[in-house]
């Protein structure tokens, strides 16, 4: 079994499955994407030398038809072709494909770039359609996020990691295993109060520390996303209880990295200058990437 819907940014859906209306017979680009080697190569050197390998964007291609039913199947088909224009109107800018087989499901951000035989039918009510998403990020993502607590450790951090002794006999901790396909970002969000934040990746040695104290009612959150880089403390008006947003960036330390999470296991702590706070809620974000499915 398989079938693939787009959702566009109205949240408006087409389903292509294996019956009418909208009907595939093949779909092309669920494998490894090509990569892009950049490279430098001296005057009489044989070959390049490799710096990295960067991964293309995604082209994902449906091929079938749209199959209009009933006594007036012409009339349906129009309609039904009506529909499928409206939906995939590329003037709303990225929607998202969910892909769904007999394993899992998973979700890559899309647009409809180009299509043909948009044209060809006949009086049965039937026409071929070919269309072609383009997916400016390569990877398919889970469709939902995963979420994670730093917990707090009374009486030692009892498992294997080699921390400065500041951490004493007591500290917040998680373990995340990224057993995905790349580095993943991360979503922060730091709640209940706290002198001066530091949320550590062990396991890498970065950091993002915050100077500045939280107040109880305000929040951090922070977003590692290259394309949604965000450092921001929440909290609410009092008169209108709506949520206000102030930009934190300019908080964080010099020697603050944005970081992601490893492929692997990755050992997260977070300790605060007011050591004896033991009520600081931590949650972590993130959603797993694939480079084929």
């Amino acid at each position: 079994m398989q079938e693939l819907k787009f959702i566009n940014s109205n949240g408006e859906e087409i389903t292509f499955t294996s019956h009418a209306p909208y009907v595939f017979w093949k779909i092309d680009g669920l494998g490894i994407q090509d990569v892009e080697p950049v490279y430098t190569q001296s005057p009489s050197q044989y070959g390049y030398s490799l710096n990295n390998l960067l991964l293309n964007e995604r082209t994902i291609t449906i091929t079938g038809h749209i199959h209009g039913q009933g006594q007036d199947c012409l009339l349906e088909m129009y309609k039904i072709r009506r529909k499928l224009a409206k939906v995939l109107n590329p003037m709303l800018s990225m929607g998202k494909l969910v892909y769904k087989n007999d394993y899992r499901e998973y979700e890559i951000g899309a647009f409809l770039k180009s299509h043909t035989n948009l044209d060809k039918y006949n009086s049965a009510g039937l026409q071929t359609v070919e269309l072609i998403f383009e997916c400016p990020f390569p990877f398919f993502q889970d469709t939902e996020q995963n979420g994670v607590f730093l917990n707090y450790v009374e009486g030692g951090l009892e498992f294997p990691l080699v921390t400065p002794t500041e951490f004493g006999l007591f500290g917040y901790y998680v373990e995340v295993d990224n057993d995905s396909d790349c580095d993943l970002p991360v979503e922060m969000y730091v709640d209940g109060g706290s002198l001066n934040p530091t949320i550590k990746n062990e396991t890498t040695g970065e950091f993002i520390k915050i100077e500045k104290p939280l107040e109880l009612y305000e929040k951090l959150y922070i977003n590692t996303n290259p394309e949604h880089i965000e450092v921001s403390i929440i909290r609410k008006d009092t008169e209108t209880n709506r949520e206000i947003r102030e930009n934190a960036y300019g908080y964080l330390t010099y020697d603050s990295t944005l970081f992601k999470l490893k492929t692997g296991i990755n050992e997260l702590t977070f300790k605060s200058d007011d050591e004896e706070n033991k009520k600081v809620r931590v949650k972590i974000y993130y959603r797993k990437c694939y480079l084929g499915v």
